[in-house]
């Protein structure tokens, strides 16, 4: 269903140029056009199984966060060998946590080119419907859908992973002896978060320091 639908995109911006172009096709179908000039644009569901084969100058991968369950992998395995003879790959989503490929490639991959479009680089979208749409599906999703956050898969996360990793400074150093990190007479508050399947153990401070915490 998704890649008929997005063979609707794909017409409309066919008939477009049509207005100025004579574009005849030797063959169309729901999910498919071959041009008789040459070329060929198909639009397929994301399964290995029907996405591989096809050699292409140009593959998109649409909504590729979305892509649950491995089929993210198993999709990228099978398309790669498409782009054997040169060509270019382009994937394109919103963010959806932080447990798929599409996160591993933003925030990991230095061989990429990020691109990111903001609702408000869009000139036909007002303020006004976005805080309506605010209202109805809430901060989490609306974190993810509008302003390209990936947040973190924890259920009731109060900040965004995202977001906390912009407070970290790596150039600080903890004290030989940790004690020596804290004051006689000041006050202190410890969070301790242990990591049981996958992430380390974590231990925070806070320092009260009037009427504000700093993290110590």
């Amino acid at each position: 269903r998704q890649s008929k639908h997005m063979m609707d995109y794909i017409y409309q911006h066919l008939n477009k140029l049509r207005e100025d172009f004579n574009i005849p096709l030797r063959e169309e179908t729901k999910t498919s056009l071959i041009f008789l000039d040459g070329g060929e644009i198909h639009s397929l569901p994301n399964s290995a199984n029907t996405v591989r084969g096809y050699p292409a100058d140009d593959i998109y991968i649409d909504e590729f966060a979305h892509f649950t369950c491995g089929t993210d992998k198993e999709v990228i395995d099978a398309i790669t060998p498409s782009l054997s003879r040169g060509g270019r790959l382009y994937m394109i989503s919103t963010p959806f946590g932080d447990q798929n490929l599409f996160y591993e490639y933003w925030h990991n991959r230095e061989d990429i080119t990020r691109v990111k479009i903001n609702w408000r680089d869009c000139p036909d979208i007002s303020e006004e419907k976005i805080n309506e749409i605010r209202g109805i599906i809430g901060e989490d999703a609306f974190l993810q859908e509008y302003e390209n956050q990936f947040l973190g898969d924890m259920e009731g996360q109060e900040f965004p992973t995202e977001l906390i990793e912009q407070c970290i400074n790596h150039d600080i150093t903890i004290p030989g002896d940790p004690a020596q990190a804290f004051q006689q007479g000041e006050t202190y508050i410890g969070g301790l978060d242990i990591g049981r399947r996958h992430d380390l153990t974590a231990l925070v401070t806070l320092q009260k320091q009037e009427d504000k915490y700093v993290v110590n």
